[in-house]
């Protein structure tokens, strides 16, 4: 069960790092662009924010389970 939940968690992560990438290469066109549930202005400084704030919540919540496993490991010593 643990494996299955940390494969969802890489996956999601994986996403939303995806998701980042496209908002950052995104050409700015028309008032705003729907990116995870956020309405995001297409103005530059908009699009490099948001995009770099998701690729960095994309490799947090990819390297979450990876981490959680560490932890728990070191604590059974």
């Amino acid at each position: 069960m643990k494996l299955i939940l940390a494969g969802i968690l890489i996956l999601i992560g994986l996403f939303v790092i995806y998701r980042g990438f496209t908002t950052l290469t995104f050409k700015a066109r028309g008032e705003t662009i729907p990116v995870l549930g956020f309405l995001i202005p297409t103005q530059d400084w908009s699009l490099y924010t948001f995009g770099a704030a998701f690729v960095l919540l994309g490799i947090a919540n990819t390297a979450s389970p990876l981490r959680a496993q560490k932890i728990m490991r070191r604590a059974a010593y």
